[in-house]
């Protein structure tokens, strides 16, 4: 699923390793030696509905900051900001309200992968 220019994609909670998410910057920095790619963010299909929605507010700063140089550590203290600022989840819940494919997508928990 295609949000702003991220792919997102709901795998295992085996294969995050417990993680609820994860981008392509973060797991450069951190090690993380499964496949991921540039401008892609990895979803916990396990998940509920409300933390899916923090995970990918989350991925989607963290990996901006990331992209600006900010160090993994700092760029994740500014996710976790950012994922609980009201405006952002205001900003969210509206688009996936208003997108049915989207919101279908995350409540259902189909994965895009058999990972």
């Amino acid at each position: 699923m295609n949000f702003q220019e991220y792919t997102i994609r709901q795998v295992s909670d085996d294969y995050l390793e417990g993680y609820d998410g994860f981008n392509y910057e973060a797991a450069q920095a951190l090690g993380f030696d499964r496949q991921i790619a540039p401008n892609e963010i990895l979803l916990n299909k396990t998940s509920d509905f409300t933390l899916k929605v923090h995970t990918i507010i989350h991925e989607i700063a963290e990996s901006k900051k990331m992209k600006e140089g900010v160090s993994y550590w700092q760029a994740h203290v500014y996710a976790e900001k950012m994922e609980n600022n009201f405006d952002n989840l205001k900003a969210m819940y509206y688009y996936i309200f208003n997108h049915k494919e989207f919101y279908d997508w995350l409540l259902t928990g189909t994965g895009d992968s058999q990972l």
